[in-house]
């Protein structure tokens, strides 16, 4: 799918229903001894980025000596000194999302436009379960909601357009599509509710992996530090609306 199609009524509406199938997939039995931790991923992983981010020094690292000098002139803004203000931020999330009682469910975590394959005009499906795993349903709609701003693509190369967020309306009518999916019942206002407690963590998400593909990677085939920044920067601003 393009990025651009996201945002259409047709493919929209077909995404959440397809979200909400992919939630009620119970992994059988069988699948057990791979599914290391049934509990939801979000913070495991999360935590383990800053970890790693946290402690990669900057001489085992990969990035060009332009590329760390706009690291350096980012980070303490970003992540403040040794890291601490990211770790502020990331606890007092922690805490917020988990209060939230969001159902941990199979996610596929990673439903970006590239994910979604457009089948024909009545069908599409998800694809690309690198990221797949059991994680909080709010999470999942709010990164799928995040990806419309895209940034990952080769084109944009690290800039999300954050003015194609889904509007109030949009993300209303998504969430009637998905609890419709899902064998009807529920409340849309409060799934709404649910999944935009999860928008800004998902920042860090993305944000924390933009940052350690940097560190380890480089920036010469895709801007993953302006990747970081952008989706942090948002972070910021979004926190303080």
């Amino acid at each position: 799918m393009k990025r651009e199609e996201m945002k259409e009524d047709k493919f929209m509406g077909r995404t959440a229903e397809e979200l909400a199938k992919l939630h009620a997939f119970v992994p059988p039995a069988e699948l057990n001894p791979w599914h290391v931790d049934p509990g939801p991923g979000m913070w495991t992983q999360l935590w383990a980025w800053f970890k790693q981010a946290k402690e990669t020094t900057l001489d085992e690292c990969k990035l060009s000596a332009a590329d760390t000098e706009r690291f350096n002139a980012w980070k303490d803004e970003i992540m403040g000194p040794d890291f601490a203000k990211a770790e502020a931020e990331l606890k007092m999330l922690e805490e917020v999302t988990t209060a939230v009682g969001s159902p941990v469910v199979f996610c596929h975590n990673d439903a970006l436009a590239e994910n979604i394959l457009v089948v024909n005009e009545e069908e599409i499906l998800l694809i690309d379960f690198e990221y797949g795993g059991c994680n909080y349903r709010g999470f999942d709609i709010a990164n799928h909601w995040n990806e419309w701003a895209g940034g990952t693509q080769a084109e944009m190369n690290g800039v999300p357009v954050y003015a194609d967020f889904p509007t109030p309306e949009k993300q209303l009518v998504f969430c009637e599509r998905y609890l419709a999916a899902a064998g009807g019942g529920g409340d849309a206002a409060a799934l709404n509710e649910e999944a935009n407690k999860f928008v800004l963590a998902n920042h860090w998400y993305w944000g924390l992996w933009g940052l350690n593909q940097a560190v380890t990677e480089g920036c010469d085939t895709f801007d993953y530090l302006l990747y970081w920044q952008n989706r942090l920067k948002e972070y910021y601003t979004a926190k303080g609306k």
